[in-house]
């Protein structure tokens, strides 16, 4: 088990290709945990690869390139863990640089439906089908769910209140 400061550029490339791989294995087994260290783990050493190029390199853009399905993959977890504005936050950086990134901007609108950004959410989701056209199905669907449950947690805080007084 050698250190990731002491392996060569090829070694943590192949370091990378194996988080991922191991991580993606521990996603479909539901270890949401283990996932998320191993893309996390990625991610880092791509970061690590990146330093030493100059930003715009072509080096460096091949190793931004490279997290973009790890912050996806990522992102997915945190989805899944429920813990959204982690998942925001690097789906905003897939965005940054893909702003027409179909599972980013799924995703992303999943995370701000998740955390009751409606109004972000609805954006993601407009933009989604915009630049996918063939998810306009999805997207009507998606914003009447998120319509749906605006309303009913209208009604339901408008009960709660009416307890009240």
């Amino acid at each position: 088990n050698k250190q990731i400061w002491t392996m060569s550029q090829e070694e943590k490339l192949a370091l990378v290709t194996e988080l991922r791989e191991k991580g993606n294995n521990h996603f479909k087994a539901r270890n949401m945990e283990k996932a998320e260290v191993c893309y996390a783990k990625a991610i880092g050493t791509l970061e690590q690869l990146g330093i030493r190029e100059q930003p715009g390199s072509s080096e460096w853009e091949h190793y931004e390139d490279m997290k973009l399905p790890l912050l996806l993959n990522y992102s997915q977890v945190m989805i899944v863990k429920k813990e959204c504005t982690s998942a925001i936050t690097h789906l905003n950086t897939v965005l940054k640089r893909e702003p027409t990134n179909v599972k980013g901007l799924y995703r992303r609108a999943t995370a701000h439906s998740g955390c009751w950004n409606v109004e972000q959410a609805e954006r993601d989701w407009i933009a989604l089908g915009e630049a996918d056209p063939s998810q306009a199905n999805l997207v009507s669907k998606r914003l009447a769910e998120l319509s749906a449950a605006v309303k009913q947690k209208d009604a339901e805080e408008r009960e709660k209140l009416r307890g009240m007084f």
